[in-house]
């Protein structure tokens, strides 16, 4: 949930600032709307469907170059996959799960594993930590070879 909320709230600031177009898009017969994001390093165009999850975004930079990532949901709404790719051949795979807690579905850990296209592999897990609130107060994340970041929130 939280990824997702800071993908829309990252689209929207855009769009508050410099987007310059969004429109109808069909691609794939689904229903999504297409949101163009100009910038000085490129473009951004991210296909969006009718609940605001970014199914697909390609970016093509200044030299013309273009990166796709194609997003996947499980039936929770969060990210399950990302599937990136590049016109230069690059591949990129990027897997997620989630721990829920029992009595009211939040998610209590994140696990993210990455392969890029040289075939190296990285994963990180995050720990979300609660006030009494249930409001995430702190992200543990540890990579595997066991270095570890936190993230403090202000609720």
């Amino acid at each position: 949930m939280i990824y997702r909320i800071f993908i829309l709230s990252t689209v929207l600031f855009l769009l508050s600032v410099g987007c310059t177009q969004v429109q109808n898009a069909n691609q794939n017969d689904e229903n999504l709307f297409q949101v163009v994001i100009n910038s000085d390093v490129g473009q951004s165009i991210y296909y969006l469907d009718t609940d605001n999850k970014i199914k697909r975004n390609d970016f093509i930079d200044m030299a013309g170059r273009v990166t796709t990532r194609i997003y996947n949901y499980d039936n929770n709404g969060q990210v399950q996959s990302i599937n990136e790719t590049s016109n230069l051949g690059r591949k990129s795979e990027f897997y997620f799960s989630y721990e829920y807690s029992r009595g009211d579905g939040q998610i209590n850990k994140k696990t993210v594993s990455h392969t890029n296209s040289r075939g190296n592999k990285q994963k990180v897990e995050s720990v979300f930590e609660r006030d009494e609130s249930n409001n995430v107060k702190k992200i543990i994340s540890t990579d595997e070879n066991g270095n570890t970041w936190i993230k403090k929130l202000k609720n």
